[in-house]
């Protein structure tokens, strides 16, 4: 047998310097509907991407949207700001080359700190509307990458709900 290469990593230090949440809107569905479908509310987020290199501050705006499938009615409407310090923020974000005003980031870094975000804000969700339609259409699990697929700023992308998570909650009913 070969000996394994050992791969060498940039280690991430980041600490959660302060969330904010900055708009909560949320109301009672105008329209009945199906709520025993586990997918009548469709999700969509919004990410928006910031970096303060002098204080190695990220900024994570989420910007959640929840929508009746049968109506397309919005009755949630969040944003959050999430501030991650990242210790030495330079070595893992480079200025993109002709336009020193948009940021090539480590793929790694931007991911774990979305999953950070993401997750956080569907602890927030699950908390504030805990006596609303909500508490039974939660936002699903993401898959993190989709939001890194050009064009980065403002894509909105609607969440996917993991097979798996899909069929532990229909198990548990």
């Amino acid at each position: 047998m070969g000996k394994a290469k050992a791969i060498k990593q940039k280690v991430i230090t980041v600490k959660i310097n302060e969330i904010q949440t900055t708009l909560f809107s949320l109301k009672e569905p105008t329209k009945k509907f199906d709520q025993s479908n586990s997918q009548a509310v469709n999700y969509t987020v919004s990410p928006i991407i910031k970096y303060n290199f002098t204080d190695d501050i990220v900024l994570i705006v989420l910007n959640v949207d929840a929508i009746i499938n049968e109506t397309q009615e919005v009755i949630l409407n969040i944003s959050t700001n999430f501030f991650f310090k990242v210790e030495n923020l330079k070595g893992f974000v480079t200025p993109k080359k002709g336009n020193p005003k948009e940021f090539d980031a480590s793929k790694g870094m931007l991911t774990m700190l979305m999953q950070i975000s993401i997750g956080t804000m569907r602890g927030i969700i699950m908390e504030r509307c805990s006596q609303s339609i909500l508490r039974i259409q939660f936002m699903p699990i993401m898959d993190t990458n989709t939001f890194f697929k050009p064009p980065l700023k403002k894509q909105a992308v609607k969440a996917k709900v993991n097979k798996a998570v899909k069929k532990k909650v229909k198990n548990k009913k």
